[in-house]
């Protein structure tokens, strides 16, 4: 048994339930925008080409990430939209512990921000080469494509994982997928 004043206090769950979203969320935030700043602290400069010396190749390659990056930021903002609508609907399961797995909705809420947020970042870029006209320096392109690829995964992934725990408790018939009619 441990001794009364070396013991942790009671934290209620709904408590506990907020301190583990906040910090989450602090901490996906912090790393994102550390990422992201670190790509952009890289960013080289680059000199204007006349029209019609450009590279065509890189210049298509440029185009081809940005619709990429176009397609990660009309899915994310889909997938925010839906994290939205069933954070705020007031219908829902009775399911077991369904409190605690609704925390990752928080995450994948954050991933696809700061997934937007890195879309927004490569568009200016891309304007910022197209103005120049010199599209050589596609490394900065694709860091930040992989960047918003990997935030949208991580969404991805959590949006899953809340998704699979309610159809296992509808496999287990825990909860039923339809709403009962009235008066049965």
């Amino acid at each position: 048994m441990i001794p009364r004043r070396l013991q942790l206090p009671k934290v209620p769950a709904p408590a506990l339930r907020v301190i583990l979203l906040l910090t989450l969320l602090i901490v996906i935030g912090s790393r994102s925008c550390s990422k992201l700043q670190g790509i952009r602290n890289g960013y080289k400069d680059v000199l204007s080409v006349e029209a019609g010396k450009e590279d065509a190749s890189e210049k298509a390659t440029s185009s081809g990430i940005m619709k990429q990056g176009e397609v990660f930021q009309s899915w994310s903002v889909l997938i925010l939209a839906g994290i939205i609508a069933i954070s705020v609907s007031t219908k829902i399961h009775r399911t077991p512990a369904v409190s605690w797995i609704y925390l990752l909705l928080g995450p994948a809420a954050t991933f696809l921000v700061f997934s937007l947020n890195t879309g927004w970042v490569l568009t200016k870029r891309h304007t910022y080469l197209a103005a120049k006209n010199n599209f050589s320096n596609l490394d900065d392109l694709i860091s930040l494509l992989a960047l918003q690829w990997d935030l949208f995964f991580y969404a991805v992934v959590c949006v899953s994982l809340f998704a699979s725990w309610f159809l296992f408790l509808i496999v287990l018939g825990k909860i039923e997928p339809f709403e009962q009619p009235r008066g049965a």
